[in-house]
């Protein structure tokens, strides 16, 4: 298993999640529906079990048609290999492009495929509807360290411990890549 901190795709960062804290909430809902990280990965391998019996494998173009919903965050399994740029074609269908989770997503696609300073927008854009998102001021940490602007990582740090301390999980993801 790839450590969290050094996960390059999706779906090793999901895996990790899962695995690290498996009853956690990963999606909630406005309706109250609610999956953890363990059953959001079963979910998704399920998913990428299913397709690959179609014949689909990595490098194929898939489209999805779906209502958002948490459901549809399972499609990112299929981004599981890394697919950034099929992960950027299908957070394109997502209606709300507005949403902060997209953008994130969108953000981490970019970081991850190398496009860094075009990951970093999307993830100033988030923040600029959401300041509170602190999975979002992680990302851009990281981002920031990618670039090597190791003092804005900083800050973003300093961002996250004002508003969930020094404890939580993103606090602590983002400490551990500032100290390698």
């Amino acid at each position: 298993m790839t450590p969290l901190s050094q996960a390059t795709v999706l779906g090793d960062v999901l895996r990790g999640h899962s695995q690290l804290r498996p009853a956690k909430v990963a999606v909630e809902t406005l309706d109250g529906r609610s999956v953890t990280f363990a059953q959001l990965n079963s979910r998704v391998n399920s998913l990428v079990a299913s397709v690959s019996t179609l014949g689909i494998s990595k490098g194929a173009r898939v489209a999805i048609l779906a209502r958002n919903m948490p459901e549809y965050l399972e499609v990112f399994g299929l981004a599981k290999a890394g697919e950034y740029d099929w992960a950027l074609t299908v957070l394109a269908a997502v209606s709300n492009q507005n949403d902060p989770r997209v953008l994130n997503y969108i953000g981490y696609s970019y970081r991850k495929s190398g496009q860094i300073d075009k990951g970093i927008s999307y993830y100033q854009k988030a923040l600029a509807i959401d300041p509170n998102y602190v999975l979002v001021r992680e990302y851009l940490g990281e981002g920031y360290i990618a670039a090597g602007k190791i003092d804005l990582a900083k800050a973003e740090l300093v961002q996250i411990a004002s508003r969930c301390g020094t404890t939580c999980e993103e606090y602590q993801d983002l400490a551990e890549e500032l100290q390698k």
